[in-house]
């Protein structure tokens, strides 16, 4: 009867620190999986902000930046499209107009363990015209140029004035300010929901 007990103890110990170190190293594989998705979307963000600054660059060149852009088109409390446009003067003097557009496009709704995200993706399209007398002349259609990560969950792109207020029209407009969110590219086991914040403002012209 002894031997029967002791033997019972020991299957009932043995089952519990298996269980124990089984959850253990299930708990760890998660928090790994979770972990190595935040570490993606932090490359992600950081490689879709170095591109829209890189973009928007030409935008701070010369005088005539405010009348480089039209204002941003919004809906459901963020930007959904913009438009710019710079100019390439050849060593023919020839000028030709490079027009970037912006579209905010809906890549679909992401179910986590404790919300439910509509994600987006920005999509970069490019048209050139050839200058003529100071008038443009249409030469390609829009093409898509770029696009950005697929797990956005907020964009926007806000003109500002000399004091730091939205802008009416971009001839008031002396700041660009930039700001998106981007959602954790994978839920892993764990199922939580993480986004990174980002934001920066383009000084267009010296106040």
């Amino acid at each position: 009867m002894t031997f029967f007990h002791d033997h019972l103890t020991a299957i009932l110990i043995g089952s519990t620190v298996f269980f124990i170190v089984t959850a253990m190293t299930t708990r760890l594989t998660e928090a790994k999986v979770d972990q190595a998705g935040l570490y993606q979307a932090k490359a992600q963000s950081l490689d879709f902000a170095t591109w829209l600054e890189d973009d928007l660059a030409a935008l701070a060149e010369g005088a005539d930046a405010p009348a480089r852009f039209t204002l941003p088109s919004r809906a459901g409390g963020q930007t959904v499209g913009f438009e710019f446009h710079r100019d390439l003067v050849s060593l023919t003097l020839d000028t030709t107009r490079v027009y970037v557009r912006y579209d905010l496009v809906v890549t679909d709704t992401m179910a986590y363990a404790d919300t439910t995200v509509q994600r987006y993706q920005l999509v970069r399209a490019t048209r050139e015209a050839a200058m003529q007398g100071g008038t443009p002349a249409w030469a390609t259609p829009w093409q898509t140029g770029g696009r950005g990560p697929a797990t956005l969950t907020y964009f926007d792109v806000v003109p500002l004035t000399r004091l730091g207020q939205p802008a009416a029209d971009p001839a008031s407009t002396h700041f660009l300010r930039l700001a998106f969110s981007l959602a954790q590219p994978q839920r892993g086991r764990i199922g939580r929901f993480r986004e990174l914040h980002w934001a920066t403002t383009l000084a267009l012209r010296d106040a």
